[in-house]
């Protein structure tokens, strides 16, 4: 890879998975200026006519919001498969993405990843990305597993919905009812899919169960934002002594934590 400067006017912005952020431009013009570009951008430039962004979009907006004309950039050369796994992986790595962001950005990686071959590969691609961005193995399929069921995924982005717990609630819904609550926190409303019953399955009385499942949920999402996590393993060996009737909270708070519970070896 070769090291360089372009025009910031000359790099052309191709369609993104992610849309820029206005306050995350703003903080990184900030920084820019008071430290300057630590990270370079990548672009592809095969001739001298052609130069296009392949990561580091908020870097550059935030260079031309300051008014600079050139910017530091690393040259790659790489197809368009890898140009897309580029910009994937390095918004894994250094974005703040949200829960349906993380989702939607691996359902795509897998995408490019198996038409790249990668089922042909000797390591499994949750494996493979795990390794490459820092992710756990466990988020990465429980991500898939909610892209997967969600197929408008894209659209929950920014929502009340997208929240770990939210999704997996939504996964389980059918996509009618999905589609509905996803129109609903599009348009602003604060809709939680833990909390969503259908008219149907209300008219069939098929809620009681659901319901209660719900309220063992959201009783486990309290523990893990007001306990520490230090304590989650004797909070989890107190509930153990409950016996079989804590058994539904245990698992619910077990799924909510799992990834915490991956990088800080805990329980």
């Amino acid at each position: 890879m070769e090291h360089g400067k372009v025009f910031t006017d000359g790099v052309t912005v191709g369609a993104r998975l992610r849309q820029l952020d206005a306050k995350k431009v703003d903080d990184l013009a900030e920084s820019l200026a008071r430290v300057g570009l630590l990270q370079p951008i990548l672009v592809w430039a095969p001739d001298h006519e052609t130069c296009a962004l392949v990561a580091g979009q908020h870097r550059l907006a935030a260079a031309i919001k300051l008014g600079w004309s050139e910017i530091e950039c690393i040259f790659v050369s790489l197809d368009e498969i890898d140009r897309e796994l580029a910009e994937i992986d390095e918004n894994l790595i250094r974005a703040e993405l949200t829960a349906a962001q993380i989702a939607d950005h691996l359902k795509r990686r897998k995408e490019l990843w198996e038409a790249r071959g990668g089922k042909n590969f000797p390591t499994g691609f949750a494996k493979e990305t795990a390794e490459r961005t820092g992710q756990t193995k466990r988020n990465v399929n429980l991500s898939i597993a909610r892209a997967e069921a969600i197929p408008d995924i894209k659209a929950v982005a920014g929502t009340s919905l997208d929240k770990g717990v939210e999704l997996d609630a939504l996964a389980k819904m059918p996509e009618a009812d999905q589609r509905a609550l996803i129109d609903r926190a599009r348009n602003g409303e604060a809709v939680s899919a833990r909390q969503y019953v259908s008219p149907d399955r209300i008219a069939k009385n098929e809620d009681s169960k659901e319901l209660r499942l719900q309220a063992m949920e959201s009783l486990a999402e309290r523990l893990a934002e007001h306990v520490p996590h230090e304590q989650w393993p004797v909070m989890l060996t107190e509930l153990e002594a409950v016996g079989s009737g804590a058994r539904p909270v245990i698992d619910a708070f077990r799924r909510l934590t799992g990834p915490v519970f991956d990088k800080t070896g805990a329980a």
